[in-house]
């Protein structure tokens, strides 16, 4: 998932210029130092990095989208089937997504697709889906 995501900006270099990828840019900078570090370097990645019983045998969907134009026509919820199916093929138990809280759209988009918030706090809100 990591490299696809990679490839996906390396191959689709408007995302660098994407909101959401601005905002976090920090953390994804964070997180392609550690996992460059881990191969170039062959260590462990650092132990302060994210590790939680909850996901394990679990894969992150980092981003998805659909331009304003194209909304409301099922994209999104073609793209989140995909994933899913993709996931079930990998022989992943659980995905897991993290959304703005006031993205209210994405996220009764996300339960229509059968996801569940886990947690939510007034900026981001967790939620997973079982397979």
């Amino acid at each position: 998932s990591f490299w696809n995501a990679l490839q996906s900006l390396i191959t689709n270099p408007y995302l660098f210029f994407d909101k959401i990828i601005i905002e976090r840019r920090n953390i994804i900078l964070k997180n392609l130092i550690a996992k460059l570090s881990s191969i170039f370097y062959k260590n462990k990645i650092q132990k302060n990095t994210f590790k939680n019983k909850n996901f394990e045998n679990s894969v992150g969907l980092i981003v998805i989208g659909v331009h304003g134009n194209f909304r409301r026509k099922g994209i999104a919820s073609t793209l989140l089937n995909v994933f899913e199916k993709k996931c079930k093929d990998l022989s992943f138990k659980k995905a897991h997504l993290s959304v703005k809280t006031d993205n209210i759209f994405a996220i009764n988009t996300y339960k229509k697709c059968g996801w569940e918030v886990v947690s939510s706090n007034s900026h981001s809100t967790l939620m997973t889906l079982k397979f």
